[in-house]
């Protein structure tokens, strides 16, 4: 009987610390736990060698997100955040893809190369974006090329919407 208990104990706690762990150790994994009730959708695809991760909060007041609190949480979590960008509505509407032609959220890379990985913009007005460092790389696919990968947070002027972009690894 104790032996038993015990293996159900060990089960249990096993299970618990890997749920509790998944939102620290995956790459932008704690951004899951900000404002949990206000998060409309989100994505996030993990592989053993790179991955994504988009996630869209909505709040119904004014000023629910700020470019201040956001980066703050960031930086609580391991990120290094960068300064605030603003973006008018019409630079944002600019970011499409092109085949075929739907909003998306273009990644701001210092390198040579991109990714094929596209993520959805959710937040088509004037905004913030904060460009962070997350101590995570990407790798070029097929070559040793590395490069930050950097986290993205995007505010709406307004503070009722807010999302969070990361790509990490070789994708």
């Amino acid at each position: 009987m104790r032996a038993r208990i015990r293996t159900s104990f060990t089960a249990v706690f096993a299970i618990a610390a890997m749920t509790n762990a998944c939102s620290k150790t995956t790459p932008a994994g704690f951004w899951a736990t900000y404002q949990k009730r206000m998060i409309v959708n989100s994505n996030s695809d993990q592989g053993p060698w790179g991955g994504s991760r988009w996630i869209h909060w909505i709040g119904k007041d004014t000023n629910t997100f700020t470019p201040a609190t956001a980066a703050g949480f960031a930086t609580e979590h391991g990120w290094k955040c960068g300064p605030p960008v603003e973006y008018s509505s019409k630079q944002v509407r600019t970011w499409v893809s092109y085949s075929p032609k739907r909003p998306l959220f273009p990644l701001f890379f210092d390198d040579n190369y991109s990714s094929d990985i596209e993520f959805p913009r959710h937040i088509d007005g004037d905004c913030t974006i904060i460009r962070c460092e997350t101590g995570w790389i990407r790798v070029a696919p097929g070559t040793s090329q590395e490069s930050p990968a950097f986290g993205y947070i995007q505010v709406s002027k307004d503070g009722t919407r807010m999302a969070v972009y990361h790509l990490w690894g070789e994708v």
